[in-house]
């Protein structure tokens, strides 16, 4: 042992197989030589090997071999040496210290602060004595939040700091008078404060012998986002006139946090998102995913490495969560969805804090990505900065040159798909996909592609409802607008207060399995002729609407999916541009007199939708012709 390792450093602390030590994953890998280099050198000088033989071996001079010993073996907040820590390379070890002097000149336009905060910290006790004081009352769970709410603390703080020097003297500008300083400061002291209580538990043996390795799957974060941009949406009325009403729609993803990568996307054109969107979110990230073969955008395809972890790697391929955690979920949503997380993920359900999206960073960036890098900047798209005057010419430029809900959907899914394939600066240059690759074989990977998976029946809910048998009608259940029925519900006598509890799945009600309260199966109910189809619920609800209005009616001389696919079909269509304005006429219309620059040319085709069963979703009275 080199004698100024035995003069420096507690009994405890001698041997450097004890050091705090980073797991390599966490370094980026251009800097794992360098870090692997400068480790065995302290280690090589700690164990007490010449100076000479140290420098040669690693390529170090003795300076530098002192300065990464002092820092190895400087105390951190949670009152243990830095270790390895502090051999990261460019990571700070640190604290920045002002050396320039202050100019007011600079201080009355908000410019030259830094540091100043510290420095008058550093200069009187009292300031930190009262700093130390305020941060105690932070020590609970309930303050996790990143950006603490100072005002009042502030305020508290300039009246102590008054009595040391005045007011006309504190180093600050003349707006904020430090509060982003003091946030910081305050930041700092929590730490220190949490550090010091919970000593003890770091020390334990789960703390001490948890592995450093990633650990994928173990939380899945769903979000919904309403996406700036209008679509717009053909509607029939009466006497066959037609209105285009502009819809913005709702977007969810699940994103895994361990990797960022983004498990599955579900596009809801309802007021709100309901459970049933949740669960459809679920399912797509567990059913395998198939790139599209062909695009109705121009120009559109899937760039290399990009794509689904279901349809890209075997190993997510029907695979379970631990934890599924939603934000600020309306509570009768909320308990649905968790019931049916429950029994056939078999994970938790977790409500994240309202207004603390800082708490859910991995998906709130995946959305600014799509918004501000993506959807802003389409023909139509809107931003918060825009004046009424621009937001109107964007609602009509969607109305003319918009996405279908088939476009968007297309639009979305490469987008995605891309952005999983994109190397990240968090994941140190990897992709999301190349770090779900990555995962060890052995560890614990809970999954199920098989038919008779339990997360197949996500959406599958059950209902119980009433057999009614009056005015002649053989007995059957109404649910949705249609009627179910088969000949062993016939058969049952019935006494007019019979009810019965069906399972239905929200993607093909054109059946449904039924069996009485007292568990006794009734076998398959189908539903009347007309819906004897395969359709989803959106489609059932988008029928209904229409069927109330009067927009729609079953003509007995097509078949069911002949009137439903024409009726789809000529609601998604825009009327085709008149033959005498050409493309490049129609934009130069749009913008004359726009504050913004002129929108590109088209190219979106004017094709009908291809498969029309989930165009629509949920529209009810408000959206009438």
């Amino acid at each position: 042992m080199h004698p100024k390792v035995a003069r420096t450093l507690p009994r405890e602390w001698r041997d450097p197989t004890v050091w705090p030590s980073p797991p390599l994953t966490a370094i980026r890998a251009e800097y794992h030589e360098s870090y692997l280099s400068r480790k065995r050198a302290i280690e090589a000088y700690v164990k007490g090997e010449r100076l000479k033989s140290i420098c040669e071996d690693e390529a170090i001079d003795t300076a530098m071999l002192y300065g990464l010993y002092e820092s190895c073996v400087a105390l951190d907040v949670d009152g243990k040496i830095k270790g390895f820590r502090a051999l990261i390379p460019y990571a700070r070890n640190k604290k920045y210290e002002r050396k320039s002097q202050v100019n007011t000149d600079s201080l009355a336009v908000g410019r030259g602060t830094s540091g100043l905060f510290s420095a008058l910290l550093d200069a009187h006790l009292v300031a930190r004595t009262f700093l130390a004081s305020q941060a105690k009352t932070y020590d609970t769970v309930e303050w996790e939040a990143r950006r603490l709410p100072v005002k009042h603390a502030h305020e508290d703080f300039l009246k102590v700091l008054s009595k040391v020097i005045p007011r006309s003297s504190y180093p600050f500008n003349v707006r904020s008078k430090g509060r982003e300083g003091y946030r910081n400061a305050l930041h700092e002291a929590i730490q220190v404060h949490r550090a010091k209580a919970f000593a003890d538990r770091k020390d334990s043996r789960t703390r001490q012998f948890t592995s450093g390795a990633a650990d994928f799957f173990r939380e899945v974060q769903i979000d919904a986002h309403r996406l700036d941009k209008a679509i717009p949406v053909k509607f029939l009325g009466r006497k066959n006139r037609s209105r285009i009403k502009l819809l913005r729609p709702w977007l969810l993803v699940a994103v895994e946090c361990e990797s960022t990568a983004a498990l599955g996307w579900h596009l809801s054109l309802e007021a709100e998102p309901s459970e049933f969107d949740v669960l459809c979110c679920l399912y797509k990230m567990m059913v395998p995913w198939e790139p599209r073969s062909s695009f109705e955008i121009d120009d559109m395809s899937y760039e290399p490495g990009g794509g689904m972890p279901s349809g890209v790697l075997d190993s997510c391929r029907g695979r379970f969560a631990d934890t599924y955690s939603a934000d600020n979920a309306l509570a009768h949503h909320a308990n649905d969805a968790r019931a049916k997380i429950l029994s056939t993920l078999h994970a938790s359900f977790v409500l994240g804090k309202p207004r603390t999206p800082e708490t859910r960073s991995e998906i709130e960036q995946l959305f600014n990505k799509l918004t501000h890098q993506n959807i802003q900047h389409l023909v139509g798209g809107l931003r918060p900065d825009m004046s009424s005057r621009e937001r109107k010419l964007a609602m009509k430029a969607s109305e003319t040159f918009g996405m279908t809900p088939d476009q968007m959907e297309e639009y979305l899914d490469v987008v995605i798909c891309n952005r999983n394939g994109h190397p990240a600066s968090a994941m140190y240059g990897k992709t999301p996909l190349q770090c779900l690759s990555e995962e060890e074989a052995d560890g614990l990977i809970r999954a199920d592609s098989s038919d008779s998976a339990s997360w197949r029946q996500l959406l599958q809910v059950e209902v119980e409802l009433p057999v009614r048998a009056s005015g002649g009608h053989v007995p059957h259940v109404n649910f949705q607008g249609a009627s179910y029925t088969n000949d062993m519900l016939k058969a049952m006598p019935f006494h007019g207060k019979l009810r019965i509890i069906i399972t239905i799945n929200l993607m093909d009600m054109s059946s449904c399995e039924a069996h009485t309260t007292d568990g006794i199966s009734l076998g398959t109910l189908m539903a009347e002729s007309r819906w004897q189809f395969r359709h989803d619920y959106r489609v059932r609800k988008r029928l209904n609407s229409a069927i109330k209005d009067g927009s729609f009616v079953w003509v007995p001389s097509k078949t069911p999916e002949e009137c439903v696919r024409n009726f789809l079909a000529s609601n998604s269509k825009r009327p085709p541009p008149s033959p005498e304005v050409s493309a490049s006429t129609r934009s130069a219309k749009h913008s004359a007199g726009s504050l913004s620059p002129a929108p590109p040319l088209r190219i979106i085709a004017d094709v009908a939708a291809g498969a029309p069963l989930d165009l629509q979703s949920l529209l009810g009275k408000r959206l009438k012709g």
